[in-house]
């Protein structure tokens, strides 16, 4: 059986802010009983994870009970520069912010090596308008994210509009959501 993933991403969170962004949302999570401590060996990697809490289902788009049958079924805190990505499943397209022109075609895994290793030669000239802009801007399709933080919910079914809400309230950033399947 494969597992699926989904990432929550809050966007432009600095380096300074990772610590305190990822134990808001831990903390919150821990206090609405949506994930449970100890960790334990729940998520894919060498990471433990924090389990399913009691009030897992308060934040699915509709009831799952096979979830706590599952080994795979925690939550990951990412908290180092990551690109969220939907775990090699491939690309249909990345559009320039400014004009939607598709660079698919061109060397854009080189430009996001440079954005993950801070080089700070992360930009791309759109051959189309001239808009210039970092790769991390792009809009990926399906959705990839770029950060320093990230929270990845393994085999979980959908959120509710309210759960992403309430975390874009807790981090005061807007959350990109990255599907995956492994």
């Amino acid at each position: 059986m494969a597992d699926n993933f989904m990432s929550l991403v809050p966007l432009k969170v600095n380096k300074s802010e990772v610590s305190s962004t990822a134990e808001k949302v831990i903390d919150w999570l821990l206090s609405q009983k949506i994930i449970k401590d100890p960790k334990t060996d729940c998520v894919l990697g060498s990471n433990d994870g924090y389990p399913p809490g009691d009030n897992y289902n308060s934040i699915l788009n509709s009831y799952d009970h096979d979830l706590l049958g599952l080994r795979t079924n925690g939550l990951d805190v990412i908290r180092t520069r990551e690109v969220f990505h939907n775990g090699g499943n491939g690309l249909d397209s990345i559009c320039c912010p400014t004009c939607s022109t598709n660079i698919i075609g061109s060397d854009w895994g080189i430009l996001i090596d440079e954005w993950y290793n801070e080089t700070g030669k992360d930009t791309v000239t759109c051959l189309e308008c001239k808009a210039v802009h970092s790769i991390i801007d792009y809009k990926f399709d399906p959705t990839w994210a770029f950060g320093n933080v990230g929270f990845t919910f393994w085999n979980w079914p959908s959120f509710t509009n309210q759960f992403i809400n309430d975390l874009e309230i807790i981090t005061r950033k807007s959350m990109a959501i990255v599907y995956g399947r492994l």
